[in-house]
């Protein structure tokens, strides 16, 4: 009940609570009004998508309007609201390719995270009368198998590597889509044996710039990877230095100026050791390289 709702976030918003809050929601729902109230709340938001694919929804009982989806997440975006999204594998009437579809379509509304899930059926509810009649078609083994390793790709890279702010920039410059590179890092056997985000990031992008043939792209890569990395764990350390094969702000200066094409930045960069602090001794954040 959307009213409901709202009267609920008016009451959290005029109790001043300093407690962080969970939502789960259905995107559906969104409207103006109510992506205010979420923006007023020290709140991370959860939505289940499940899938982008209205066979496989149909078969679960559920639909979707990609086009309202994507317009009311852009509500949450433009407001900075924290939001992450659910998506399900193995689902009746799902193919490897229509589940990388739909893990393109998740990945493009840049959420936070993207938690994914296998399918399980419960006993008592409709999919498992429907599976227990034999009426469901589910996707092969080998589709499984392929799909889970595609998951822990995202989980490692996206996830845990905290990459929603920088994923599509690199992707944009070797011309690649989200699915296909995860699917990519999916069949690589030394990934597999990777666990450590920073590590498998960077051994990925490495994997991304040899099977693009854009080998001159890897310093810079690396050096946005490190960065977003660096920036995003600065909370983590009392004081936070990394050593660069390059000047990393030079690259900053350039995104900033809009200029986002590694071909365009590549001149204004020389390969040289730089350490970037990015706090000083007072706790203040601060950038310096030397």
């Amino acid at each position: 009940n959307k009213k409901q709702a709202k009267e609920l976030l008016d009451m959290l918003v005029d109790s001043q609570s300093d407690i962080h809050f969970n939502f789960e929601i259905r995107a559906e729902f969104l409207d103006e009004e109510m992506a205010d109230l979420f923006a007023q709340l020290p709140c991370s938001i959860q939505i289940g998508l499940q899938s982008a694919d209205q066979q496989v929804l149909a078969q679960v009982n559920r639909t979707l309007d990609p086009d309202r989806f994507y317009q009311n997440i852009l509500l949450l975006h433009e407001r900075g609201v924290v939001y992450g999204l659910d998506l399900m594998y193995g689902l009746p009437g799902e193919s490897l390719e229509s589940f990388l579809a739909s893990l393109d379509f998740a990945l493009s509304v840049q959420p936070n995270h993207i938690d994914i899930f296998p399918l399980e059926i419960l006993p008592g509810t409709d999919l498992y009368d429907r599976n227990a009649a034999g009426t469901l078609r589910f996707p092969s083994p080998e589709e499984i198998a392929q799909a889970a390793a595609v998951v822990r790709a995202v989980d490692i890279f996206y996830n845990k590597g905290r990459a929603a702010g920088w994923l599509d920039l690199l992707l944009s410059n070797f011309h690649v889509g989200a699915a296909e590179f995860f699917r990519l890092l999916s069949e690589q056997t030394d990934l597999q044996q990777i666990d450590d985000a920073a590590g498998y990031q960077e051994k990925a992008i490495s994997v991304l710039c040899a099977a693009r043939n854009k080998s001159e792209y890897e310093l810079l890569a690396q050096t946005l990877r490190q960065y977003f990395w660096q920036l995003e764990n600065l909370g983590l350390n009392d004081d936070s230095v990394q050593d660069y094969n390059c000047d990393p702000l030079v690259l900053i200066a350039c995104l900033e100026d809009g200029i986002t094409d590694f071909g365009q930045i590549l001149p204004f960069v020389q390969a040289q050791t730089t350490r970037l602090r990015m706090q000083d001794e007072n706790g203040n954040i601060v950038f310096s390289c030397s």
